[in-house]
């Protein structure tokens, strides 16, 4: 059975949006530092964010090279973007409970969005966030009404 579109969509554009921070088109640990790194600039080295953020991404690129091929990783120590997707996707269709990595990913995400560190995320953190990895002021304010309007 194959994965929906619509989450393959959702997978393409985090990978490209949040995690291929060199935009090369593949996912090296460069990236996942420099993830964490504008954590860092951001919010500051000893912020509990730095340090969920730094946890975090370090075991999702642990995760991300596991998934990748073996000669990527020993060539280029790369991960594509369709491994990526075949990481996500082995765990949709397996309809198993959350790996240590996602649950990274999980704290990772909440984490970058939750700027105040209030455990809360309001639209004007999200608009926010958003606006640092490109994304315009209107996409995110209204991606953010879409989901909060789902989730009352």
């Amino acid at each position: 059975m194959p994965v929906d579109s619509f989450l393959e969509k959702k997978w393409k554009h985090a990978f490209q949006v949040f995690f291929d921070t060199n935009k090369s088109e593949s996912l090296e640990k460069q990236d996942f530092d420099m993830l964490a790194e504008k954590i860092k600039q951001q919010r500051g080295e000893d912020s509990k964010a730095y340090r969920t953020a730094k946890a975090s991404v370090d075991r999702i690129w642990k995760a991300a090279a596991a998934a990748a091929t073996e000669t990527d990783i020993v060539l280029k120590f790369q991960v594509s973007i369709d491994e990526w997707i075949a990481m996500w996707s082995a765990l949709v269709l397996q309809a198993k409970t959350a790996d240590d990595w996602q649950n990274a990913y999980i704290d990772y995400m909440f984490t970058l969005l939750d700027a105040s560190g209030d455990d809360k995320i309001d639209k004007n953190e999200y608009v926010q966030v958003m606006k640092l990895y490109g994304v315009g002021t209107n996409e995110a304010g209204s991606a953010f009404d879409k989901f909060a309007q789902v989730s009352q």
